[in-house]
């Protein structure tokens, strides 16, 4: 318990300090008119890449292969540099030799950065965007991302009818043969139950959109998390995150 808290502790200070910076960084940057983002978006992701300290802990070998979704807000400014915000609703579909399961979370990251890598809008007339294309680059300087398992008893198997008394065998394969026996290891989506996390992230977007109004436009993006740091955060969590990594890219609309 001492551990679980001690991690929600350091997310909430990461936090704070976030929005300090966010702050701080709206004073400092000269005010302009902004936009807001709206973003769908899915992927490939792959927590606990790496093995021993580093690896997904309910997991029983290896890492776990995800499939995130998500749907977003972003804050835009107009001018070559501006500040960033983004809010998320996340779903994740997962399986592990562990188990599997579908998460859902939300995520915040108040603190980012964001560079037109064409001319900025603020350099146009409103009527003048219309038909124009933008691109834009935007880091997050830390994001948090809390959430859990929200189908503890699916996916299901007829094979693991015990999903604890398969994991034990697994567990033994390792003991006695340092590794999971081939027989033991073909199944991968069956109900992991119960687990909460805390991920800390810094996700890097490249954005690009066709103005086909005045003050609105479509177009996509494709963004990465090269590194995340997944903690347990539930019944068996500790203090040793799981590294992690992403690709997503999907569909976007703006509107100053």
């Amino acid at each position: 318990m001492t551990r679980r808290w001690s991690v929600l502790a350091c997310g909430a200070i990461l936090a704070a300090a976030d929005f300090a910076g966010a702050a701080a960084f709206l004073l400092a940057v000269p005010s302009a008119q902004a936009g807001y983002g709206f973003e769908l978006g899915a992927g490939w992701q792959n927590t606990g890449a790496i093995k021993d300290s580093l690896e997904w802990r309910p997991a029983i070998q290896g890492s776990r292969k995800d499939v995130p979704a998500f749907l977003g807000w972003r804050y835009l400014g107009e001018g070559r540099v501006y500040y960033a915000a983004m809010a998320r609703v996340n779903y994740t579909n997962f399986w592990s030799l562990g188990g599997g399961g579908n998460l859902l979370g939300a995520t915040v990251a108040p603190l980012g950065m964001g560079v037109y890598l064409t001319r900025p809008p603020a350099a146009f007339s409103p009527a003048a965007r219309r038909g124009r294309w933008f691109a834009t680059f935007e880091l997050s300087f830390g994001s948090v991302q809390l959430g859990g398992n929200v189908t503890l008893d699916s996916p299901s198997d007829p094979r693991i009818p015990d999903p604890e008394a398969h994991r034990a065998v697994l567990r033994a394969d390792i003991e006695q043969y340092g590794g999971v026996r081939p027989e033991n290891g073909v199944v991968q989506r069956y109900p992991l139950g119960g687990y909460q996390y805390a991920t800390l992230a810094v996700p890097i977007q490249f954005r690009f959109w066709n103005m086909v109004t005045p003050t609105a436009g479509v177009g996509f993006f494709v963004e990465s998390n090269p590194l995340m740091l997944e903690w347990n955060i539930g019944s068996g969590g500790g203090s040793v995150p799981a590294y992690g990594y992403n690709v997503t890219a999907g569909f976007s609309a703006v509107v100053f």
